[in-house]
């Protein structure tokens, strides 16, 4: 079966494939019998005994249709009875039923008695509406529809209901086949290569890299940069680097990263303007220099222009998403010099890794320990795996060398700028004293997620998304255990193993904190290097065409995982009523409607009410809106989500005071929907003095979750 693939194969092929097929026949039944009967679910006993239209929004009666008549159109729904914790809504609202945008409320806020509990569902024409953590059952919903002002629409049916359902998924059973085959293939032993049938470099030199890198960077990023609008991901990137043009300096100034990406963007702004789009072709620019050493990394490993586009475009797809490919760019940069090390063990490529690792801190400083702990881990294995070697030692101080010449950078920060050295060190002592370094999410391993309510490309995502989760563990695994177990006469061939092995260790950290797509997409990338060199360490598929094949499904598989996520993708698959060109400060970017009249309706807001000399508080986490709006934060913290300690959030309320703050704008945001991440919980010192001394302002403008609030006696 293997052999047409270019595996070599004996004697046990027939065996060891009926042992294969007996293994996922067993693990299909135990699924079928054991943990599908598992999802019999049963509501609690049915206590909906209908609904009523409690109010109408932007939105009249005419005769037996409702005519849109204004942009913040709602529909309020009450149920008349219910008890129900887990429930379905249904609707229909011809000609446009996939065109509303849904919202549910539980109790009053457990930290705020005016607040009310909303969550936005966006999938179909039918909810499933859990009660996740509230103190009490749902009792009301809010529908907004996004569609043009002036059209009608009907209203067919509004159901509520609470029934038990039978949910058999065959795509667990097609999983379990696909994750025993590549655990098989992984494990697979065959003939070691020992030539190097990488590109040569009259086939694809220096201009073709970047040829290559910079096709791949202009489809994937520049030409789609207009597409979208993030949240506070993208406003964490943007915000500290537009205030670099203010004299503000990140750490000291505001709660941010460590500082290099957003000088690096900020200079770019010097050139290009500080919009948004800036921001983001100062990203591309960024990939592109990253993909132009992972190519240049693949080069080696494929033998067909063909395969190295495809790789090229596997790799590109897992730059995701773009605010964060400087996380993910650092991280082929490193396995580059990683790659340097091992082919090349020379006094020069590890001064220059040291070196680096030392820049990868300045990205990020979980990059500097992750890769200096890879870049130490991989060169003491590989002495211990080729023996004793007399450039060991000397090689082990350059390293080190290198790192301390390149922290003569931080070395100037902390001495000349002040509070810098303060603040960078609290941050370190923050997550130490609170244990949180992020909001974890459980694994979502592909039979363990609910793909009922969603849609067909939903469950694609979401199944090859949990299928990457098993492939990180399972190919490390497998990796490790054919570097650990190669005897000396393999290790030559294996030797590229260590770089997913020792650097993906590392990375696991940051990818299983936070279970998510994000963090899958920026941690993954020692485990697509691996990918793409285990046909060359393994000595299997050779021939051009197999191999293009390969690389071809791999990047499928990263389309169906990374690719249905992104915006360019979102919109081309989304009815057109669903998206609109707006114009954020300079740029013109096409974002969702419903996002923009967000947008419209926060500034309007603000433009009634806040001078445009008078200072703006927005919490929890409004960072992307106060570098739209081109605003300050007023205190240090822009991210409400985290927990401070007390000292930083006494400091953040004597900035309050100094700077005269006589407006806020609170909105009911939770990561999760987790009270534990309210701003009552993290920064309970803060938020007390906030509804101590401001109170509430009737306004109709923004979203039923936030509260416009000013300072007592202004």
């Amino acid at each position: 079966m293997l052999r047409p693939l270019g595996f070599p194969v004996g004697g046990i092929e027939k065996s060891l494939h009926l042992k294969i097929l007996a293994i996922w026949v067993v693990m299909s039944l135990f699924y079928i019998l054991v943990v599908n009967i598992g999802w019999l679910r049963y509501d609690e006993s049915s206590a909906v005994s209908g609904i009523e239209i409690a109010a109408l929004q932007d939105i009249s009666r005419v005769g037996d249709k409702y005519e849109v008549t204004g942009d913040s159109a709602i529909i309020f729904v009450n149920f008349k009875n219910t008890v129900a914790r887990n429930i379905e809504f249904e609707w229909a609202f011809p000609p446009y039923s996939h065109l509303f945008k849904l919202y549910w409320a539980g109790p009053a806020h457990p930290y705020h008695e005016d607040y009310s509990r909303w969550f936005t569902h966006t999938r179909s024409k039918r909810e499933k509406i859990f009660d996740i953590g509230s103190a009490g059952p749902i009792n009301a919903i809010r529908i907004q529809p996004i569609i043009p002002v002036g059209e009608r629409f009907g209203i067919d049916g509004i159901t509520v209901n609470a029934r038990p359902r039978f949910i058999f998924r065959a795509d667990i059973i097609l999983f379990l086949l696909l994750a025993i085959i590549l655990f098989h293939i992984s494990f697979f032993r065959g003939g070691a290569a020992s030539v190097d049938y990488g590109l040569p470099e009259n086939v694809i030199g220096a201009k073709g890299i970047l040829l290559v890198s910079c096709t791949l960077v202009l489809l994937f990023s520049v030409i789609p940069a207009n597409i979208g609008i993030g949240t506070v991901d993208e406003g964490f990137l943007y915000y500290p680097s537009k205030r670099i043009l203010h004299g503000e300096i990140p750490i000291k100034d505001m709660f941010s990263y460590n500082p290099g990406r957003y000088y690096w963007s900020a200079a770019l702004f010097k050139l290009f303007g500080d919009g948004l789009l800036s921001q983001r072709y100062a990203n591309s620019l960024f990939q592109l220099i990253a993909m132009a050493f992972g190519i240049a990394v693949f080069r080696k490993f494929v033998n067909s222009v063909p395969s190295l586009i495809a790789a090229g475009a596997f790799l590109a797809l897992w730059m995701y998403p773009s605010y964060k490919v400087y996380d993910s760019g650092t991280i082929i940069i490193a396995i580059y010099f990683a790659v340097r090390i091992l082919e090349s063990p020379s006094a020069k490529n590890h001064f220059y890794g040291g070196l680096f690792v030392v820049a990868a801190s300045f990205i990020g400083r979980h990059h500097g320990v992750f890769i200096g702990g890879g870049f130490l881990a991989m060169v003491v294995f590989m002495r211990i795996k080729t023996g004793p070697d007399a450039r060991f030692k000397k090689n082990i101080g350059v390293l080190f060398f290198g790192m301390a010449l390149g922290l003569i950078p931080w070395l100037l920060m902390f001495i000349f700028i002040s509070d810098f050295f303060s603040n960078f060190i609290y941050s370190v002592e923050v997550v130490v004293k609170s244990g949180m370094v992020d909001h974890p999410l459980p694994v979502p391993w592909p039979w363990s997620l609910d793909y009922s309510g969603l849609n067909f490309s939903e469950s694609l995502n979401r199944f090859f998304v949990g299928l990457y989760f098993v492939a990180v563990l399972v190919l490390y695994v497998a990796m490790a255990f054919m570097l650990f177990l190669a005897g000396r006469d393999k290790i030559e061939t294996r030797k590229y193993l260590a770089i997913p092995v020792f650097l993906g260790l590392f990375y696991l950290l940051y990818i299983f904190k936070r279970s998510d797509l994000m963090h899958l997409a920026v941690g993954i990338h020692p485990l697509l290097f691996g990918m793409v060199a285990l046909p060359h360490t393994l000595g299997v598929l050779r021939s051009k065409i197999p191999q293009f094949l390969l690389y071809v499904i791999l990047t499928f598989s990263a389309v169906f995982a990374s690719g249905l996520d992104q915006d360019y993708v979102k919109k081309l698959m989304a009815d057109k009523y669903l998206y609109g060109e707006w114009d954020i400060g300079e740029d013109t970017l096409v974002i969702r409607k419903d996002r923009a009249g967000a947008l419209y309706r926060l500034k309007k807001t603000i433009d009634e009410h806040v001078k445009p000399d008078e200072e703006l508080l927005m919490i929890p986490h409004q960072v992307l809106e106060y570098a739209i709006l081109d605003r300050r934060s007023p205190v240090w913290d822009t991210v409400f989500t985290f927990p401070q300690l007390e000292k930083k959030e006494r400091e953040m309320i004597a900035q309050l005071e100094g700077r005269n703050v006589n407006w806020a704008i609170a909105c009911d945001y939770m990561v999760d929907g987790n009270v534990d991440y309210h701003p009552a919980k993290t920064h309970p010192l803060f938020w007390a003095y906030l509804l101590e001394n401001y109170e509430k302002i009737d306004q109709d403008g923004l979203d039923p979750s936030c509260e416009l609030m000013s300072k007592k006696g202004n």
